[in-house]
């Protein structure tokens, strides 16, 4: 199902949808809507664009991907959600200060969080043990909390306006010890954050490994059992 262009549509409310076997998307409709799925369980694909509200207080799981892009909420949450078999995304919406996903254990293709400009502190995943994919956040944040993630099977691009030059070491520890397996790029204090670059270039903190080196060897190898508990968790300025 696929609504859009319809600028006069300020509201959908469908009470009885209960699982989307395909796709459900929405963009380019009326500038506040609010889309409230209050009985949505199990989805395939969702995709909502310049929107102003999204409920799914029941949603469960999803199948493939689920993606937020351009929109004007504040917040977004997702109390039931547990798994994604895709990526999960939040992209190019400014007013996006809070997220809380309280029961995600797992996603299944990337987590991409970028330039959202409200968004000071990446939280609210505090059960988030594995990404299937890669890790991507460029934005204005100074604190990233995942105190349970112990597995990010692709690699991880960290890029803010920050100068919180802690949120690199963190995630070059996390990579050392094995958290992260693929490459590991991360850079604090940089004006114009980027999404999965091809280089590191520019910023007051570079950073980009591909293998641990016989420095990040040293490191203590805790992490790769516990996680991130102790090593990107509460880093709020």
């Amino acid at each position: 199902m696929d609504i859009n262009n319809n600028p006069y549509l300020t509201s959908v409310n469908v009470n009885q949808l209960k699982n989307v076997t395909t796709a459900i998307s929405f963009s380019a409709n009326g500038r506040d809507l609010e889309i409230l799925f209050p009985n949505l369980i199990d989805a395939a694909n969702l995709t909502f664009r310049n929107v102003s509200r999204v409920a799914m207080p029941s949603l469960a799981t999803v199948a493939g991907s689920i993606g937020f892009y351009s929109n004007s909420f504040e917040s977004f949450a997702a109390p039931n959600l547990t798994q994604t078999g895709g990526t999960l995304a939040f992209v190019d919406s400014p007013n996006l200060a809070n997220l809380s996903f309280p029961s995600l254990t797992t996603i299944g293709g990337g987590f991409l969080i970028a330039n959202n400009t409200d968004l000071k502190a990446i939280a609210g995943f505090p059960k988030l043990k594995t990404i299937v994919g890669a890790l991507d956040f460029a934005g204005t944040f100074d604190s990233v909390v995942m105190g349970s993630l112990t597995e990010v099977r692709g690699g991880s691009n960290v890029q803010t306006t920050s100068t919180n030059e802690t949120i690199c070491e963190l995630f070059n520890k996390a990579h050392a010890n094995g958290v992260i397996r693929g490459v590991n790029t991360c850079i604090t204090g940089k004006a114009n954050p980027e999404t999965n670059p091809s280089s590191t270039g520019g910023g007051s903190s570079p950073s980009s490994t591909a293998e641990p080196n016989g420095a990040a060897a040293m490191m203590t190898p805790v992490l790769s059992m516990t996680g991130l508990a102790g090593l990107i968790a509460a880093l709020l300025f």
